[in-house]
């Protein structure tokens, strides 16, 4: 990914990103997912966000009883060394409040194991 495109990825993400850490099944694990997310009308850019990251785009959501109300998109980056990487790549771009969520994140990462669906072939 050129500078560019960073700075964009960077700028759209602290606008409309979400970064997600909860704890998945809380009564019976500890195991937590942690993900980032966004969601837009616009597909364009949805598709854009997609293109330069990857991950998952869904949609068009219809959202809104509304006639008039645009399709929803939403993207989002599951892939526990897809997260890591693009958050250690941003971490140092974003906002404080940001910054704090994504170490969060990254520590966590940081401390289970890699699961044999994400290890590399080879």
């Amino acid at each position: 990914m050129n500078k560019l495109d960073l700075g964009w990825v960077i700028g759209f993400l602290e606008g409309e990103g979400s970064f997600i850490c909860r704890q998945v099944r809380p009564r019976y694990t500890t195991a937590r997912e942690c993900n980032i997310q966004a969601t837009g009308t616009d597909r364009d850019t949805m598709e854009h966000l997609h293109l330069l990251i990857g991950g998952q785009l869904r949609g068009p959501y219809k959202w809104s009883k509304k006639p008039n109300a645009k399709p929803l998109f939403r993207w989002t980056l599951a892939k526990r060394k897809d997260v890591f990487d693009l958050l250690t790549l941003i971490k140092l771009h974003m906002s404080a409040r940001r910054q704090t969520k994504i170490q969060i994140m990254l520590d966590y990462i940081k401390s289970r194991p890699i699961g044999k669906w994400e290890r590399k072939a080879g």
